[in-house]
């Protein structure tokens, strides 16, 4: 699935942006369409995958340090050897051209550690690549499903409006024939302005969550939007949540990420330690000068067999070695932190996915009841048996069982992508689940 993901990544890092923002209003986006157009257009994206690509080369940078070092050295000299006693002085102009090689032989594995260091940066930095992949990811699920939820929300506001105008038309009438007092008119037009305003709330909800989804994938906030609405309600497997821990410790790519960086800060700390040893290297070097004025030649060469050993640099070293361990503990000290806080999201995310499961029944229940009990309600204010009161309290309860059924359904499907994406399986989450669920 990594590789799906990544080879899809790199098909639509080439396509300009401008292309996907003429198609996006044409029909209605589904979830695979809002993954391409994140993963092709989020900015996040493509900053984690130059982050990987430094690190890379940052490893072949550190294995060049097994290579010799070869160069050419071209010199102009000009100068005056003064001679007090015999004289004469003589002037001289000499050029010459010299090969260089340079060969470190061996330093007691100082650059074997800062390969590895080297290693598990860019481990660290793959791991990141995928972390951040699936943040965007649940960062587009959970815009996504807020705009649907508003639209619901909305919807629901509009339907309560209608209700509210039955409700206006029937006290009129009920007032007209003398029924009902004019107070009930006045109580009921009152009812249908409260209707109408959080309607244009609602709709300035939605069109500021749609902005928001936009700017996730990686458009312009003003770029239109439509949404395929979701048909079935995804069904996650019930697993205990010692397992989903485990699960979540072992898949997490964040988690992934800090173990290989404390691998690399224990590199660097062995690194640091292995800087003041002495080095062997080997080098050579051999050209050609030629004197200006008097046309002489001459050639050399050498090679020298080094041995370097510190003695003194001001305990620079020893700073160095105690900055590094500090470096190691910090970082032993956030996987810790990190295990404990991963532990925690699985939890609460587990038992938010429970209580969503739970409440969905009982909030279609409640609707089901409030539609039923305001239309009775309704029919008997027609009839002139109950205060108008009555009524608008029915309406009301509607209109919240509405809003709340459409608030359940949407905590179900955030938590189960937040469950996902704690326990570090968004992918296989997004690939089987989510794509059946739109």
């Amino acid at each position: 699935m990594r590789l799906k993901i990544i080879s899809l990544f790199f098909s639509l890092f080439l396509l300009p942006s401008c292309l996907f923002a003429q198609s996006v209003s044409d029909c209605p986006l589904q979830i695979v369409d809002l993954i391409d157009l994140a993963l092709a257009n989020n900015p996040e994206t493509r900053l984690t995958w130059w982050n990987a690509k430094r690190a890379a080369a940052a490893l072949d940078s550190a294995r060049s340090a097994y290579s010799p070092i070869i160069g050419i050295n071209a010199h102009l000299t000009n100068g005056r050897d003064f001679r007090f006693v015999n004289g004469p002085d003589v002037d001289y102009t000499i050029t010459g051209v010299d090969l260089t090689l340079n060969l470190l032989l061996y330093d007691f594995g100082e650059r074997d550690a800062q390969v590895q260091v080297a290693k598990n940066a860019l481990v660290a930095a793959n791991w990141q690549t995928d972390w951040v992949l699936q943040k965007v990811l649940v960062d587009v699920f959970e815009n996504a499903y807020t705009v649907l939820n508003l639209q619901e929300t909305l919807q629901a506001a509009r339907i309560s409006s209608d209700d509210a105008v039955k409700m206006l038309e029937t006290a009129v009438e009920l007032n007209r024939a003398g029924l009902t007092p004019v107070t009930d008119v006045h109580t009921s037009r009152a009812q249908v302005s409260q209707a109408q305003m959080e309607v244009v709330q609602h709709q300035s909800h939605l069109e500021i969550q749609y902005a928001k989804l936009a700017s996730s994938l990686g458009l312009m906030a003003d770029t239109p939007l439509k949404l395929a609405t979701i048909s079935d309600l995804p069904t996650p497997p019930a697993i205990c949540l010692s397992k989903l821990i485990d699960l979540a410790l072992k898949q997490r790519a964040d988690l992934m990420a800090k173990h290989a960086r404390v691998k690399e800060a224990r590199a660097q700390h062995l690194k640091t330690q292995l800087s003041y040893r002495p080095k062997i290297s080997v080098s050579a070097r051999g050209g050609a000068n030629r004197a200006v004025k008097d046309k002489a030649n001459a050639a050399q060469y050498q090679v020298k067999l080094n041995l370097d050993i510190p003695l003194y640099d001001g305990f620079n070293h020893v700073y160095q070695n105690r900055m590094a361990f500090a470096d190691l503990r910090t970082s032993i000290e956030e996987l810790a932190q990190l295990e404990l806080n991963i532990a925690f999201e699985v939890l609460s995310y587990s038992k938010n996915l429970q209580a969503a499961q739970a409440m969905l029944p009982l909030a279609e229940s409640n609707l089901n009841s409030a539609k039923q009990a305001y239309e009775g309600v309704l029919e008997t204010y027609g009839s002139g048996k109950i205060d108008i009161a009555v009524v608008s309290n029915a309406l009301r309860q509607l209109a919240a069982a509405r809003m709340r059924y459409s608030d359940v359904r949407t905590k179900l499907l955030v938590a189960a992508a937040n469950l996902a994406f704690s326990t570090g399986t968004l992918l296989p989450y997004v690939e089987t689940s989510c794509e059946k669920s739109f």
